[in-house]
């Protein structure tokens, strides 16, 4: 199966030829998408718990702990409740969980698919 819009940007801005669900990687972002009619509420939402990047499906936890964080650790995380084990280090990290509606979106797969969801575009032939 191919790479989603936004694996395909973050292997791209890794230098990696592919990247896959829960692999931690280290990159600059210089580009967002987001629906214009929620995404402006959702992106202040983010900023406020430290969760940019939850629009797009991905996990990712603001924590002072990164710097422990390796290149190929294999972490556990828990929107939920903030916690990230390190499984390869053998560690416990803390972050700012994110709230219950920034998990469904992530669920979901990214903001697109949410509010397609939320509106029953999801299986409908395009």
């Amino acid at each position: 199966m191919g790479m989603t819009i936004t694996e395909k940007i973050l292997a791209d801005h890794t230098g990696k030829p592919d990247v896959h669900p829960v692999e931690l990687v280290e990159c600059r972002l210089d580009m967002l998408m987001g629906n214009d009619i929620t995404a402006p509420i959702a992106i202040r939402e983010f900023e406020k718990v430290g969760a940019k990047g939850v629009n797009l499906g991905l996990p990712l936890f603001a924590t002072t702990d990164a710097s422990r964080i390796e290149q190929d650790d294999v972490l556990e995380l828990n929107p939920s409740t903030g916690a990230i084990k390190n499984r390869t280090r053998n560690e416990s990290y803390r972050a700012t969980p994110l709230p219950p509606f920034a998990q469904e979106i992530m669920a979901a797969g990214g903001l697109m698919r949410y509010v397609a969801k939320k509106k029953g575009l999801v299986g409908r032939p395009s």
